[in-house]
């Protein structure tokens, strides 16, 4: 079985990302935008697991589409990685985000679909294929929002995927 941690919109909050990642001890990290330079951070505290990332809404502006949309293949699933903020605007935030990355030739060949950005926890098994998003692992003191993060789970070609609430 391989484990995958999932972590998005961090927003300079790496001692939450550390506490998830000592909880959950995965296999592979995948931070899915908005505050890149954290993922490098964590990468630096644990260099033995294997990370992904790609850039988010505040981390630059490039028009180089491999930084906003990658895809990895872990375990003979293929797994496509965004921050999600060049399919989601405001007229589509409230639209079933399931049929919006379906819709999009970009994800054709991916088994899960990984994105960030609204900070809200999304899963959902539709099409024959995962799409999440773990929500965001940033803590806000004072304020009534927890912080999330996603588990995927590959065995013998199965996935499980969760999300989990921060304490």
């Amino acid at each position: 079985m391989t484990k995958i941690l999932v972590l998005a919109d961090s927003h300079t909050d790496i001692n939450t990302m550390r506490g998830g990642v000592d909880i959950e001890k995965p296999d592979v990290i995948i931070h899915l935008g908005d505050h890149i330079a954290d993922a490098a951070l964590l990468n630096k505290v644990y260099p033995l697991i294997k990370m992904y990332n790609v850039l988010g809404n505040t981390d630059a502006k490039n028009e180089n589409e491999e930084e906003w949309i990658k895809y990895v293949d872990i375990c003979g699933k293929r797994i496509m990685l965004t921050h999600g903020n060049i399919f989601l605007n405001e007229s589509t935030i409230s639209a079933d985000i399931s049929t919006i990355f379906n819709n999009d030739n970009r994800s054709a060949n991916a088994d899960i679909i990984l994105f960030g950005h609204t900070h809200a926890p999304y899963i959902n098994y539709r099409y024959n294929r995962w799409v999440m998003n773990p929500g965001s692992i940033r803590r806000i003191p004072g304020k009534n929002i927890h912080a999330t993060y996603g588990i995927l789970k590959i065995d013998s070609g199965k996935i499980q995927c969760g999300i989990i609430e921060v304490d």
